[in-house]
């Protein structure tokens, strides 16, 4: 499959599980295995830190290098067949120390990566999980981003998508965007490319052809995470040759005008993300004859 989406240390808005530098404020001093385990247990079965799991020892499952899974829902579907394969997930990850939230998805937007990028810890609990299930996972921090031990709620929704799933998936995300921003709502270019376009400044110059090269200033944003993936100043570009949604966009553009394209992952730079592109055409310069 040509998409391969990778949890980065983004995602982002603190809703990725790979961050390496999370920190609950407080100075975090190395344990043994066996503190882990007494500290995991007591943290699970005891309303020590406000959150009352309502777990008993007995309902914790020892899983390898000290990680502990307790199934909410036990799902149905198939299980995560091995660490490169791509998974759909909702969740919410807690210090232990002190049962505060340090990063979770947001509603309806469950994020999707390769759990080959993601910590010991996932990759070892994920593997219990049958698509539709949920659990709470508890991992020491050896297994987790080492600054302490660590317990997520993670709901696994499902699996790499197909082109026809991850068009509808990426689709929502951009209609959730434009929910969030009535303001900024784009109208599509075409029915099958998910592009959408809005003009925010008329130009008063010549609109590009495919054969054109043309001089933009631009900038992108992740609509999930609104945090800048790729940006240009000013440069110069053969316009035949740049990602599709510059491609479809470009040309309902005048020379002078400004404009914002919406796009899949699929029809933009990163081959990753959607991304909002707030774009400036400078010049149109025609092919020479």
């Amino acid at each position: 499959m040509k998409y391969t989406y990778i949890l980065t240390a983004l995602l982002l808005l603190g809703i990725w599980a790979c961050k390496k530098d999370d920190d609950d404020g407080t100075s975090y001093v190395p344990q043994t295995p066996e503190q882990d385990d007494a500290d995991i247990i007591l943290y699970a079965t005891n309303d020590t830190v406000g959150l009352d799991l309502g777990l008993t020892e007995e309902d914790l499952i020892p899983l390898d290098d000290g990680v502990y899974i307790s199934h909410i829902e036990m799902g149905t579907g198939d299980k995560v067949a091995n660490d490169t394969t791509d998974i759909l997930v909702h969740y919410a990850g807690y210090y232990i120390t002190s049962g505060t939230s340090f990063e979770n998805t947001q509603p309806n937007q469950p994020v999707l990566f390769s759990l080959e990028g993601n910590i010991a810890g996932w990759r070892i609990a994920l593997k219990e999980m049958k698509r539709g299930g949920k659990a709470h996972v508890f991992i020491p921090s050896r297994q987790a981003y080492s600054n302490g031990n660590q317990h997520f709620t993670i709901t696994l929704e499902g699996f790499a998508l197909d082109t026809d799933e991850r068009d509808n998936y990426e689709n929502g995300l951009i209609q959730d965007y434009f929910s969030n921003n009535p303001d900024e709502v784009g109208t599509a270019i075409t029915d099958t490319a998910n592009v959408y376009y809005k003009e925010v400044m008329e130009g008063l110059g010549s609109m590009p052809s495919l054969t054109d090269s043309v001089e933009i200033s631009f900038s992108g944003i992740n609509v999930v995470t609104l945090e800048e993936r790729h940006s240009g100043e000013n440069g110069k570009y053969l316009l035949s040759e740049m990602s599709d949604c510059f491609k479809l966009a470009l040309p309902l553009m005048k020379e002078g005008g400004e404009a914002l394209i919406y796009a899949p992952s699929d029809r933009n730079t990163t081959d990753v993300d959607v991304l909002k592109y707030s774009v400036t055409l400078n010049a149109v310069i025609p092919v020479e004859e």
